[in-house]
C-alpha cells in the first residue's frame, strides 16, 4: 500500500490531479461559504435574482465564448504534439477579438428588444437585470478563455487559482461589503462586477505569463479553421450551459423567485459529487488531445481506465452522505430550503450516472467527435426543456429536478455507448 501512494504522488499526472482536487474543494468550500452567508442573511427573492443572473451570464457568456475555452485546449495539446506551441498566441488573440464582437452583438439585439417581451416571457419586472448580465457576458467569456488558455500552456495551479479561489473570492468580499452598507438589493450586480474584475486581473497575469514564452505574430491556423474547431465545441458549451440553468431559468417563470434561491442550492449541492471528474478532466484534457495526436491508443485507454476508477472511489462516500443528511445539509442554508430535499436526491442520481460515465465528453471533444457530441447535447436538451417546461407548473421543483435528472442520463448514456461503439474505448467504469 505504501509503494502504490509513494508512486502516486511521486506521479506528475497524480500531482497535478491532487492539486487540482484540492483547489476545487477550496472553492466549493468558498462558494459554499457565500451561499450559506447569503441565504441566511439576503432575502430569498435577492438570493433567487442572483441566482437568475448566474444561470442566464453562464448561457449568454458561453454563447460569446463561442467553445474558445476548449478550442485553445485542443490546440496547445496538438501544437505540442508537434513542436509548435508559439503559434499558439495569434490563436489566442483572434479569439478573443471574434468573442468580443459576438458579445457586442448580444448587447445590440438586447438593447433593441422591447422592454415588455422579456418581463411578459418571466411575468416579473426583470429586463434591467437580464440587459446588464447581457453587458458582462464578454468580461465572462474574457475570463474563462483566459483560464483555460493558461490550463493548456500547462500552468494548471494558476489556471485553477483564478477558476476556483478568485472567482469565489472576489464575490465574497463584495457581499460582505453589500451587508456592511446594508445594500443587500446589489447582490447580483457584485456578482457581475466580480466578473469585470476577473476578467481584467487574469487578462494581465496572461499577459505577463505569454511573454515568457516563444510567442509568433502568425498563426499557423486561420480564424476560418479555428471556427471550424470551436463552433461544434461552442454549441455543445451552451447546450451544457442550458442543461445546468434551463430548470433555473423556467421556475423562474412559472415560480416565485425565491424558489430559484431554494432549487439553486440543491442543484449546487448535487453538482459537488462531479468535481473529482472535473478536477481531473481539467488536468487530462490536453494529455488526451496529445495522445491522441500522438496515436498512443493503448495507452489513452490505461490512462481513461484508470481516471475513471479513481473518480468513482473518491465520490462514492461523499453521495453517500449527502443522500443519509440531505435534509440537514440544507437546513443550514436556511429553514425554507428543505423544500428542496426531494429534488436534491433526483438531482443526485443524475450526477451519479455523470461520474460512472467518466471523462466521455472531455474525450470526444479533444478527440474530433465535437459534432456528435453537439448532437447529443442538443439531443438531451430537447428533452430537458420539454420537460422542464410540462413538469415544473405541475411538480414544482421536484419536476425540474426530474427533467435534469433524466436529460443527464440521456447525454452520458448515448455518448458513452458512441465512444466504445466507434472507437472500442471504454469511459465508463469497468
Amino acid at each position: 500500500m505504501k509503494d502504490r501512494w509513494k508512486k502516486l504522488v511521486e506521479n506528475s499526472f497524480a500531482k497535478k490531479s491532487i492539486w487540482v482536487l484540492f483547489l476545487r474543494i477550496m472553492g466549493v468550500g468558498l462558494l459554499f461559504g457565500i451561499t450559506l452567508f447569503i441565504t441566511n442573511v439576503f432575502d430569498a427573492s435577492f438570493v433567487g435574482e442572483y441566482d437568475l443572473a448566474r444561470s442566464v451570464l453562464f448561457i449568454l457568456g458561453s454563447a460569446a465564448l463561442l467553445g474558445f475555452n476548449q478550442a485553445i485546449i485542443y490546440y496547445a495539446g496538438y501544437l505540442k504534439a508537434h513542436k509548435s506551441s508559439d503559434q499558439l498566441w495569434g490563436i489566442y488573440l483572434k479569439m478573443v477579438g471574434f468573442s468580443l464582437g459576438i458579445a457586442v452583438l448580444l448587447c445590440l439585439i438586447c438593447w433593441m428588444v422591447p422592454t415588455y417581451w422579456i418581463d411578459y416571457f418571466f411575468d416579473k419586472p426583470i429586463y434591467p437585470l437580464i440587459f446588464k448580465t447581457t453587458a458582462t457576458a464578454f468580461f465572462y467569456s474574457l475570463t474563462m478563455l483566459n483560464i483555460d488558455t493558461l490550463r493548456g500552456l500547462g500552468i494548471i495551479i494558476a489556471s485553477e487559482v483564478f477558476r476556483n479561489i478568485f472567482r469565489h473570492l472576489f464575490f465574497g468580499i463584495l457581499v460582505v461589503s453589500l451587508y456592511y452598507y446594508n445594500a443587500f438589493q446589489w447582490l447580483a450586480d457584485m456578482f457581475l462586477v466580480s466578473f469585470l474584475l476577473l476578467a481584467f486581473i487574469s487578462t494581465v497575469y496572461l499577459l505577463f505569463r505569454f511573454r515568457k514564452e516563444a510567442k509568433s505574430s502568425i498563426p499557423t491556423f486561420s480564424l476560418k479553421t479555428i471556427l471550424k474547431t470551436a463552433y461544434p465545441m461552442s454549441i455543445s458549451a451552451m447546450a451544457f450551459f442550458l442543461l445546468q440553468s434551463i430548470d433555473l431559468l423556467l421556475i423562474g417563470k412559472f415560480m416565485e423567485l425565491k424558489y430559484v434561491a431554494f432549487y439553486a442550492v440543491a442543484l449546487k449541492i448535487a453538482m459537488i459529487i462531479s468535481i473529482l471528474l472535473a478536477s481531473v478532466n481539467a488536468v487530462f484534457a490536453p494529455k488526451i488531445s496529445e495522445l491522441y495526436a500522438s496515436k498512443k491508443v493503448e495507452e489513452l485507454s490505461l490512462q481513461i481506465k484508470k481516471v475513471t476508477r479513481m473518480t468513482v472511489v473518491f465520490t462514492a462516500p461523499l453521495i453517500v452522505l449527502v443522500v443519509l443528511f440531505s435534509r440537514t445539509v440544507l437546513s443550514f442554508f436556511g429553514e425554507g430550503y428543505t423544500v428542496a430535499k426531494t429534488a436534491l436526491l433526483i438531482l443526485l442520481a443524475g450526477q451519479t450516472v455523470n461520474v460512472l460515465c467518466g471523462s466521455m465528453g472531455t474525450y470526444m471533444d479533444m478527440t474530433g467527435y465535437q459534432n456528435v457530441f453537439q448532437k447529443i447535447l442538443l439531443l438531451a436538451l430537447g428533452v430537458n426543456i420539454a420537460l422542464n417546461w410540462f413538469m415544473i407548473p405541475i411538480y414544482g421543483l421536484v419536476g425540474a429536478a426530474i427533467a435534469t435528472a433524466v436529460s443527464t442520463i440521456t447525454w452520458n448514456i448515448l455518448g458513452t455507448v458512441y465512444v466504445y461503439n466507434k472507437r472500442g474505448i471504454k469511459t465508463f467504469l469497468h
